[in-house]
């Protein structure tokens, strides 16, 4: 169960009584839009060469953990639900972000899974993902059926149905092998 402060929620939004109101909530995904353009930079860098590299692996490594915070912020922002910051990140470049991500996670996952050095680094991305999944399973928390927000969602599942099946099909692939080194022979 979650312990919710709405006040503080949306003061993260709009500061009354201030002579300017900052939107940190807007600011807090731009940033995050900021930090998954800087980890595709990372990922083009590397996208032709085998494996990522020690020094390539810390760079990811700390922008992942700063990403995941960043998600786990938002989320506690919108959790309760606080509807005014769920409607502020529907109506924000959240939904860019997040394909972005998508588009990283899929080609990451494919690419790491290829060699066992890099399976700290491929966790790290998987946890992240996780990270993104709950913050998205937030914006929906108290929704109505077919409001806004679910069918930004939609939309946003849509643009990236190429990225999402070959996530889907390296966890089909996962459970194959869970089942595989599970089973009795």
């Amino acid at each position: 169960m979650y312990i919710t402060f709405a006040d503080f929620q949306n003061y993260l939004r709009n500061q009354p009584g201030n002579s300017t109101s900052i939107n940190l909530i807007i600011c807090t995904v731009d940033y995050l839009l900021r930090l998954q353009e800087s980890i595709m930079d990372f990922y083009w860098h590397y996208s032709s060469k085998e494996v990522v590299d020690e020094a390539g692996k810390q760079n990811f490594l700390k922008a992942l953990s700063v990403c995941s915070q960043v998600f786990n912020t938002i989320t506690e922002t919108i959790q309760g639900p606080c509807v005014g910051n769920q409607m502020a990140l529907a109506n924000s470049r959240l939904w860019d972000a997040i394909n972005g991500f998508f588009f990283l996670f899929a080609h990451m996952m494919d690419k790491l899974s290829k060699n066992h050095t890099q399976l700290e680094l491929l966790r790290e991305f998987l946890s992240l993902q996780k990270d993104m999944i709950v913050l998205m399973l937030s914006m929906l928390e108290g929704n109505v059926l077919n409001g806004p927000i679910g069918k930004q969602m939609v939309d946003t599942l849509v643009e990236s149905q190429q990225n999402v099946q070959i996530i889907l099909k390296f966890f089909d692939m996962f459970l194959k092998l869970k089942d595989l080194t599970t089973s009795q022979a």
